[in-house]
């Protein structure tokens, strides 16, 4: 990729990130301060421009310089007025040590994806492919969708690369791994700044440098797959939903944003369709249970999703292509799977093992993360709290149906999850750091009871 190139990937991706921090602005409260407005602003932004590509197509950028004229408006009277909050930051031990790991990761990422300017398998497989049809065909794009592997799949990731591609005026191959980076290091920025706001900052850096300690998930970010994509805005949303709970904020406009990410990530893969149905289910359980008000979470939340699932619905729908599990399943085969306990106990076991060597690391963080979980001491109120709830319980119910696909999947069992488990755990792995992070008291916590 020549200067020429970078020079106007720069300059997408800053187009993108104003409209995603203009939107993340006018919806979050009123005195929220600026980091935490500016983590969420990437996969806010890149949310948006994939939306705007596939539903404008050719007059791409008209749409989006007429709402980067409104987002920048608004975004300066915010600062004129001083409605978001400053916060200083003081240099830590921890926090030097946390930026020096990220300064040594970056140069070496940076050299994969010059290495590996086409990705892997996946990457020009299926969504560089879904990328090509997009920048290349007209109209008929949707038609042509059938002769490529995996049609039916959700366009974000490809829509952001032919996107880019539009600014360039070429094909940029490493254009997908270029949003997959940004859209990882999101994770982090959102994953440390919500633990800094909800727990504390040792904790909050210690769960980012695990996460950017994962091999096997910036390999997948670099690689030009949707997995770390999905795992951002599955992040987003939960970190979302938390913050909105557990905060001094109680403001709806919140979970619109939780919802309009939550969408995103329906956006991104099948997977996130799953991630989807299970929050509503979930958000629904107190309207059933205590007779909540739907006003309370869950219409707010759906107002957010509403514009996304619109268009994941008339994707769906317009392009002729089937999903392969769906495909290929078998009723009678179905009936036998579902009642055929060895493939319960496979599973299980398989999910297990393959969780403890998970992330490819050299020694597993799971026994010194759940150390440093136990030395701070358990917070006991943590389930008391709805968005805490609401966020494990997706999680939990997420991964169920992971355990469903594979229970009754057409392929041989073994090969599915070789082929696929890491993956899967790669959508949920920053998550779990979250919630891993809330179990855990907090300093000022800790302080107050000694």
């Amino acid at each position: 990729m020549n200067l020429y190139s970078s020079y106007y990937l720069v300059i997408a991706f800053v187009v993108a990130a104003c409209l995603g921090y203009g939107l993340c602005v006018y919806l979050l409260p009123r005195l929220w301060p600026r980091h935490l407005a500016w983590v969420y602003t990437a996969p806010v932004g890149f949310g948006i421009c994939s939306f705007i590509y596939v539903v404008f197509r050719r007059p791409v950028f008209t749409v989006e310089i007429a709402l980067l004229i409104l987002s920048l408006a608004f975004s300066f009277q915010r600062f004129r007025t001083g409605e978001l909050a400053r916060k200083s930051w003081t240099p830590t031990l921890l926090g030097v040590l946390f930026c020096g790991a990220l300064a040594f990761a970056l140069p070496a990422l940076l050299t994969r994806i010059d290495r590996i300017p086409h990705g892997d398998w996946d990457g020009w497989a299926i969504w560089n492919t879904h990328a090509r049809l997009l920048f290349r065909a007209g109209p008929e794009w949707k038609a042509l969708a059938r002769y490529t592997f995996h049609g039916d799949y959700p366009e974000l990731t490809p829509a952001l690369a032919a996107r880019f591609w539009r600014y360039v005026g070429d094909e940029v191959p490493e254009a997908g791994a270029f949003a997959g980076l940004i859209l990882g290091l999101s994770a982090i920025a959102v994953l440390v700044a919500s633990l800094s706001k909800l727990r504390d900052k040792r904790l909050a850096i210690v769960m980012g440098l695990v996460l950017l300690g994962t091999p096997k998930y910036w390999n997948h970010a670099t690689s030009q797959y949707a997995d770390v994509p999905l795992s951002a805005y599955f992040l987003v949303t939960l970190s979302l939903i938390c913050l909105h709970a557990q905060s001094e904020w109680k403001e709806k406009s919140i979970l619109v944003l939780a919802g309009f990410t939550a969408g995103c990530a329906g956006w991104t893969k099948n997977e996130g369709l799953l991630f989807i149905a299970t929050l509503c289910i979930v958000m629904s359980i107190p309207i059933v249970l205590k007779r909540a008000k739907l006003s309370e979470q869950l219409a707010p939340f759906a107002a957010g999703l509403a514009l996304p699932l619109a268009v994941i619905i008339v994707f769906k729908l317009t392009v002729p292509v089937r999903n392969d599990l769906i495909e290929n399943q078998n009723s009678v085969a179905a009936v036998q799977h579902l009642t055929d306990l060895s493939r319960y106990a496979f599973i299980a076991s398989y999910f297990v093992r393959a969780s403890i060597t998970f992330g490819a690391w050299g020694i597993a963080p799971f026994i010194p993360l759940f150390l440093l979980i136990g030395a701070r001491g358990i917070d006991r109120q943590i389930l008391k709290n709805p968005g805490c709830r609401i966020a494990y319980m997706t999680l939990a119910l997420v991964l169920a149906g992971y355990f469903v696909v594979y229970l009754n999947t057409a392929q041989d069992l073994k090969d599915h999850l070789d082929a696929s488990f890491d993956r899967l755990a790669i959508h949920l792995w920053p998550s779990f750091l979250l919630l891993l992070g809330l179990c855990a008291k907090s300093e000022r916590t800790t302080v107050a009871q000694q």
